[in-house]
């Protein structure tokens, strides 16, 4: 009889057993489409065996554990690889703001109103008395005026709405480093009872990689915890978070041993770090068109200074007085309600036939005048206007390689830890068969036993 009762104790483990695997397919199943989940699967071993004669009889089967299928270093180079990503994604949106605003491919560019500018004063130049060629270029400079404040305002909205882009990156960094920290909490209580927690590593791996796109961070497994830092500080410690902060143009975090700052310069990948180079990149932009609309400033209003007008005005700036850069250039208004003090003539020439004036600031066109007296205005705009296409080149071609590097790395993880549909059918149709074997067997036992107990 005790090897009966045996048996019914092997039906019930196989029951029992079975039944897990199809829990965990099941489970599997249910998350083929969850980011970051990993396939688990059951591991069995036969039971231990039971003394009888003629020798030791089967034990039936245990589920030794639901083993996680996940690869360590692979996730560390998808973490890594997230943090290029995040950095080219970020940096291409912002140059790509950037280049829309120094489009040059219709004509509604600067180039079309430095042209129109230049050529106004070549119009004049032909015709110094008359009145339509001066309203002209008193129209002509304005339209050129506000496409250097429209530049310049431009550029300016990129830069803040990259400032306030770097600041909610921050806070989800925080908010993801706040949720890593509970979720090492829950990981070692689970540890600590005994029991495998499985999907809550997969989330917590999922939060690492989307923390990593955020920032270049470190990532380091310290028994059932994850520690991350950022630039030598933790950001993280066992189940602690610490608070990252914005503080422009730099970043500083809270720390057990009170405020770090963090230069901007330590964080160079991840979103933060794309931001903070398109920023980069926006700042000197601007400095070299303040830099273009300064040169025309200078030499148009020295020029035209030592002119005079129809009126014989002398000593008149053709800008306006505080005119030093794109976000401020204006006309003189004197000018633009009056345009015949326009300084067509030189100081010796005879008025209203004298253009010398009105031809010299025409031909300050194709001096070189710019970049240490190397470039003509054209040309140092045409190189600013180069640099900022090769940079949204640039980074569209690295965010298209590194998406590529990182649906690679992605391939290969999902060959690892990724869900089969049709591996886990097989699954749960064998899971399945045993289980109505092992529902068979006892059946089968239970009718013996009572054929055994009705005998005598």
């Amino acid at each position: 009889m005790s090897s009966l009762f045996n048996i019914l104790g092997i039906g019930r483990s196989a029951l029992q057993v079975q039944q897990t695997g199809i829990s965990v397919t099941g489970h599997n199943i249910a998350n083929v489409n969850t980011p970051g989940y990993s396939r688990q699967r059951v591991d069995l071993t036969s039971g231990e065996p039971v003394a009888a004669t003629p020798g030791q009889m089967g034990g039936g089967v245990q589920a030794v554990s639901v083993q996680r299928m996940h690869d360590r270093f692979l996730g560390a180079q998808i973490d890594g690889q997230s943090q290029e990503l995040g950095k080219w994604e970020a940096e291409k949106s912002g140059l790509e703001r950037l280049q829309i605003i120094f489009d040059e491919t219709g004509e509604t560019g600067l180039n079309h109103n430095l042209q129109e500018f230049w050529h106004a004063w070549q119009d004049l130049a032909n015709n110094p008395g008359g009145s339509v060629e001066r309203s002209q270029l008193v129209s002509k400079s304005q339209a050129l005026s506000d496409r250097f404040q429209q530049m310049s305002a431009a550029v300016t909205d990129v830069q803040s709405d990259l400032d306030t882009q770097i600041g909610q990156a921050v806070s989800d960094i925080n908010d993801k480093a706040g949720q890593i920290a509970a979720l090492n909490r829950r990981i070692r209580q689970a540890e600590n009872m005994g029991q495998a927690p499985n999907d809550l590593k997969d989330r917590r791996d999922q939060l690492v990689k989307e923390l990593s796109s955020l920032a270049n961070v470190s990532a380091s497994e310290s028994g059932p915890v994850v520690n991350i830092s950022i630039d030598g500080h933790a950001l993280v410690d066992d189940e602690t978070a610490y608070a990252l902060s914005y503080t422009n143009p730099d970043f500083s975090i809270q720390t057990s041993g009170g405020p770090a700052v963090i230069a901007a310069s330590a964080i160079t990948s991840g979103k933060v770090g794309g931001y903070l180079a398109a920023k980069t990149d926006g700042q000197d932009y601007l400095a070299r068109l303040n830099d273009l609309a300064a040169g025309i400033i200078d030499n148009v209003n020295t020029l035209h200074a030592g002119g005079q007008g129809l009126d014989h005005s002398t000593g008149l700036d053709f800008f306006a007085a505080g005119s030093t850069s794109a976000a401020n250039i204006a006309v003189n208004p004197a000018i633009v309600s009056d345009p015949s003090k326009i300084a067509a003539a030189g100081a010796a020439e005879d008025v209203p036939g004298g253009a010398a004036n009105a031809m010299a600031i025409g031909n300050l066109e194709f001096q070189d005048l710019m970049n240490g007296n190397t470039a003509t205005f054209g040309a140092y705009y045409a190189s600013l206007v180069g640099d900022v296409a090769g940079s949204a080149k640039t980074a569209a071609d690295q965010f298209d390689q590194n998406t590529s590097v990182m649906n690679q790395l992605e391939s290969y993880r999902d060959e690892v830890s990724g869900v089969s549909i049709d591996e886990e059918m097989v699954n749960l149709v064998q899971f399945q068969h045993a289980y109505a074997a092992a529902a068979k067997l006892i059946s089968a036992t239970d009718e013996m036993l009572d054929v055994l107990m009705n005998m005598g």
